[in-house]
């Protein structure tokens, strides 16, 4: 391969991934004076891991990435790479590549003399420049689109552009700031699986911001989930997804079905929740947590099925059938519980046909698919 890895020429080690990169320290930041956008920050990122900062709009995450680029100041705290700080230095010395949604290239120069820009930048020779630049573009597989200008490129091209200009000078850590958010669906897929390639071949460290869940678990090594200025959860894709610890975590990543109720019993061999239409729930012992806490049971609609039977060897709740969305391959089916409460089910579409508009039904799930978060663990 024509370019070399980051971090000083080759890619980290199992040992340097567990390597603190970078550290934001009691970090927080507000453009007011009052209200803190970014409140008690602190966060540890790995050496060559792909760690995804991910929250709806105003949580945050935009704030923490462009103080980490340097284009904003902490109003409080510290930011750490290899264990200096940067806070007196300035975004230019920082030796961090950043890509933006908008691609930022500059139109008057060709394809090649853009992603040159930051060798010229940092008074790399000529000779020496144009040959990085050319290995950078090659990576990004538009060896041949040198000499053209920006506009004569597509979306996807130019967003490759981008990626190639952040990576050319081999910078310590790459921030994406919602890169593919321009692209239709197909490309920014597309787009998701580039970079995560050239993530694992350079063992590049990437922090990478968007409101995007799917491209979240796709892309990351680790995500942390911000909301209202703080970090709700940071975990892997899975843990995440599959053991949410709040209600925001759970709703906003992913779909989900919950229900209220109060702990009856919580022993090793699993933990009986009677919800408040009276129904008892199994699920998974819950290490710590009493007998009579109040607490939801959270399930994804992917681990529910919708049938005609009721499974006693399933938590199993009965229901009416509301309506069957087609999707291609799969059917989402709303069903009514007895207290009027709505579950979406994610179902084959070649199991899901046959429904009418009030049928009676059952919808169930396996016991161990039962996520329970205490009163304390919710969104308030």
């Amino acid at each position: 391969m024509p370019f070399s890895p980051v971090d000083r020429g080759r890619a980290p080690t199992a040992s340097d991934k567990q390597a603190t990169l970078v550290e934001l320290v009691n970090v927080e930041k507000t453009y007011d004076g009052k209200i803190p956008v970014v409140r008690s920050l602190n966060l540890s990122i790995r050496r060559g891991e792909f760690l995804t900062l991910l929250g709806p709009s105003g949580s945050g995450k935009t704030s923490t990435l462009m103080m980490l680029a340097g284009f904003e100041d902490p109003t409080f705290g510290d930011i750490l790479l290899n264990g200096k700080s940067l806070l007196k230095v300035p975004p230019y010395k920082r030796n961090i590549g950043v890509v933006f949604q908008s691609y930022a290239l500059f139109p008057h120069m060709s394809v090649l003399d853009n992603i040159a820009f930051p060798l010229k930048q940092r008074r790399i020779p000529a000779a020496e420049r144009m040959r990085r630049a050319q290995a950078a573009l090659e990576m990004v597989e538009l060896g041949a689109f040198g000499s053209r200008r920006p506009a004569k490129l597509s979306g996807g091209q130019q967003q490759r552009v981008a990626l190639a200009r952040a990576l050319v000078f081999e910078p310590h850590l790459v921030l994406m700031d919602e890169p593919l958010g321009a692209l239709d669906k197909s490309l920014r897929e597309q787009m998701q699986l580039e970079i995560r390639r050239l993530h694992k071949e350079l063992g590049m460290t990437v922090v990478y911001v968007t409101h995007d869940q799917t491209e979240a678990l796709t892309m990351s090594d680790r995500i942390a989930i911000f909301h209202d200025g703080q970090i709700q959860q940071i975990g892997t894709p899975r843990e995440i997804y599959h053991s949410p610890k709040t209600n925001f975590v759970a709703n906003f990543v992913g779909e989900s079905n919950c229900v209220e109720g109060i702990v009856l019993t919580n022993e090793a061999e699993g933990c009986h929740i009677r919800t408040d239409f009276g129904v008892v729930l199994a699920c998974p012992s819950q290490p710590g947590l009493p007998v009579g806490a109040v607490v939801a049971a959270i399930t994804r609609p992917e681990d529910l099925c919708v049938g005609t039977l009721h499974k006693e060897e399933c938590n199993c709740l009965p229901a009416r059938f509301v309506e069957l969305i087609y999707s291609g391959d799969h059917s989402l089916i709303q069903v009514r519980l007895e207290t009027g409460k709505i579950f979406n089910v994610r179902q084959s579409s070649r199991v899901s046909d046959g429904w009418r508009e009030g049928d009676p039904c059952f919808v169930s799930w396996e016991y161990p698919a039962t996520i329970v978060l205490t009163h304390d663990g919710r969104e308030k």
